[in-house]
């Protein structure tokens, strides 16, 4: 086996680097022309991520290919892993080399273009290949295994593709021409309302008249399967698959071994499917890739669009980001030249896109008293006149009944005894901790005494309850996960209220006649980064569901920036801004930063230490550590930041992977480690 990665002195001088001299290669005499597998082991110690080196027996050299999962042994332990390489030459001596103990699989489940983005993505993240491969792979399961390679599929030859569905977009054509010429365009596309999946399959008829394949990655299982029966009944006899989450660990392997076979060229799916070795790809389709389900939950805590980006770059393939909105990363990447902006004009966006009317400062004061409730008089007006059209879209901020209380005298928090967690109503006067769940017989305030109770926020629940009394004999639905029956997929043509929280908008057959978008100041104007691209992304996600010539109004109190944007149906200029002002901030994407959350002492020791490796440089910025209140499990109790010049994220990824290597070979407590957080504090 080879030596280990050489570790940094914490010294005088922090990041100094121990006088290692290089291992010599040296010829190794084996019975094979290429004795030496270099091996990445299954596990996710930081000072271990480096190649193992093994001596492949004569009876495996056939099998023993690089990409091939094997069984080695690791000083009294089995520990499985993946050939990277094969070689003629080790720093260690015949004798001192231990043989591979068996094959697991003869498939190469980690073909040479995964191998390559494993080994990219690994340096940008500063993290260890075991962890991206934990991503890369799902649970292998041999008999599927056999049912596929016994399996045989003859594909359709493509010669046709609807260039008509991208004649209104500028670049649109180009775009098209150069997927089938088998190029790899790359472009932020803002499709136009209800043009999505149509524009999608006629990218994807233009790959496959290439005769390339294509993956789509949406931020859930109901727009991935949405997607697929579309594609699926447009494309015939083309086999679709989809990968989500929802399905059965041997159902994802069967696609996994399908897309690495070649048995099928087109996969769609949630942010796994990013991953798919799929064999002769040519383009990758990211939808709404500002959506948080696409970033990985568990460590390294990758976003799909940074995968699919790196795979763009390593194996030339074709990228489209769609989004009605537009991300602050998409912008960048446009600003610096990396990607193609594809929009339609001005003039075909008027005709197309639903009018938006946004509740002014002269529209409250004309209202009185009811301007200044959640939902003024000239909301009920608008839902009234729309309701005679066809369905109405009602988009609120949370969901439940009363998500928040406080007490009614006070104002302090109302929490709960057991755990200290926030205490919400439901139906019925149910009162419950929104943690632990314990109910709730009584409320007294531990500030004032006062048992009286007011609500704070209000959910999608309560709100279709004031909207049904209000408009008595219309049909009130509520779509969401706090609904008592989920997420509804879509609705009819006759007039109805959908009351739903964004991302669970059900899709109305013949769109919208109007859209209602509550709470304004609730979504846009969160103390968090971004929150008013956030906002605009759920508004916009819902204006597109409104028919051509329907209306939408947004009222609430909205962030003006960004609501002048969705008035004006400028998501990209609303982004170039912030991306702008994030320069100017030293923030993400303008420049790379890295979040480090954990117990003081381990925060501050990893600014330290990563800190003084990038001494040199002179132009990190260290921020903390910091205590913070959050919700999200893993985050906290202290966390600080590290950022330097986007033209230094290669150091700083190689400098957070030096501290990694340090900190693991002492045992030291581990500290969650996030590059490009969504979140700084």
């Amino acid at each position: 086996m080879s030596v280990s990665l050489p570790l940094f002195a914490t010294g005088s001088v922090q990041g100094e680097l121990l006088a290692i001299p290089e291992s010599e290669e040296l010829p190794v005499a084996g019975q094979c022309a290429q004795p030496v597998a270099r091996i990445v082991l299954e596990q996710s110690n930081s000072h271990l991520d480096h190649f193992f080196d093994y001596l492949v027996p004569p009876e495996l050299d056939q099998q023993a290919q690089p990409g091939v999962a094997v069984e080695v042994p690791f000083g009294p332990q089995r520990l499985q892993g993946w050939i990277w390489e094969r070689s003629q030459t080790s720093s260690l001596k015949l004798s001192k080399l231990r043989p591979i103990r068996r094959v697991i699989s003869d498939l190469e489940l980690v073909p040479a273009t995964s191998r390559t983005l494993i080994d990219r993505l690994s340096q940008r993240l500063g993290c260890d290949r075991a962890s991206l491969l934990r991503l890369a792979m799902p649970a292998r399961n041999g008999k599927v295994e056999k049912e596929v390679k016994a399996q045989e599929v003859d594909f359709e030859v493509w010669q046709r593709y609807d260039a008509a569905a991208w004649n209104s977009y500028e670049l649109g054509q180009s775009l098209l021409l150069a997927l089938v010429q088998g190029k790899g365009p790359r472009c932020s596309w803002q499709p136009l309302p209800g043009q999505l999946n149509t524009g999608v399959l006629a990218a994807v008829q233009a790959v496959l008249t290439a005769g390339r394949a294509a993956m789509i990655v949406a931020p859930n299982a109901r727009k991935a399967n949405d997607l697929a029966q579309f594609l699926s009944q447009a494309l015939g006899k083309e086999p679709v698959l989809t990968l989500t989450s929802e399905m059965k660990p041997s159902a994802r392997y069967r696609v996994f071994v399908k897309a690495l076979l070649g048995q099928t060229r087109i996969v769609v799916g949630t942010r796994a499917a990013a991953w798919l070795p799929l064999k002769n790809l040519g383009l990758a389709v990211l939808v709404d890739d500002e959506d948080s389900s696409l970033i990985e939950a568990h460590h390294p805590y990758v976003h799909a669009r940074t995968v699919l980006a790196t795979r763009a770059m390593s194996e030339s393939i074709g990228l489209i980001v769609a989004s009605y909105s537009c991300s602050v990363q998409s912008a960048s990447w446009v600003h610096q030249g990396w990607m193609q902006r594809v929009a339609a004009p001005r003039a075909v966006l008027r005709a197309q896109v639903a009018q938006v009317n946004v509740q002014d400062l002269l529209d409250v004061e004309r209202e009185g008293d009811s301007g200044r409730s959640r939902i003024p008089s000239l909301a009920h007006r608008f839902v009234r006149t729309a309701l005679a059209q066809g369905p109405v879209l009602v988009q609120v901020a949370r969901g439940g009944y009363a998500p928040m209380l406080a007490c009614q005298d006070c104002r302090e928090v109302a929490r709960c005894p057991h755990c200290n967690g926030p205490l919400q109503l439901g139906q019925g006067a149910r009162l419950s901790c929104r943690y632990c769940g314990r109910p709730q017989s009584a409320f007294r305030c531990t500030n004032c005494g006062s048992g009286l109770l007011r609500m704070v926020k209000v959910g999608s629940i309560r709100t279709a309850e004031e909207l049904g009394r209000s408009l008595p004999g219309v049909n009130v639905l509520i779509s969401g996960a706090s609904a008592s029956h989920g997420v509804i997929d879509s609705v009819d043509e006759s007039p109805r209220l959908v009351v739903a929280t964004p991302g669970a908008e059900p899709v109305a057959r013949g769109g919208y006649s109007g859209v209602l978008l509550l709470d304004g100041a609730a979504t846009s104007q969160r103390a968090e980064l971004g929150s008013g691209a956030k906002a605009l992304r759920h508004w916009s996600n819902a204006v597109a569901l409104v028919r051509p010539g329907g209306r939408a109004m947004l009222v609430g109190d909205p962030e003006p920036v960004s609501a002048q944007a969705l008035l004006r149906w400028d998501q990209f200029g609303y982004a170039m801004r912030d991306l702008q002002e994030r320069q100017q901030l030293h923030l993400p994407p303008a420049w790379r930063c890295v979040r480090f959350d954990g117990l003081r002492t381990d925060v501050g020791q990893c600014l330290d230490q990563t800190a003084g490796i990038l001494l040199d440089l002179g132009q990190a910025e260290c921020l903390g550590p910091v205590s913070i209140e959050t919700e999200q499990p893993g985050l906290g109790p202290y966390c600080g930041l590290l950022r330097v010049p986007l033209n230094l994220g290669a150091q700083l990824a190689q400098a957070v992977r030096q501290m990694r290597v340090e900190r693991s070979a002492k045992g030291m407590r581990n500290v969650r480690v996030q590059f490009d957080p969504p979140q700084l504090w």
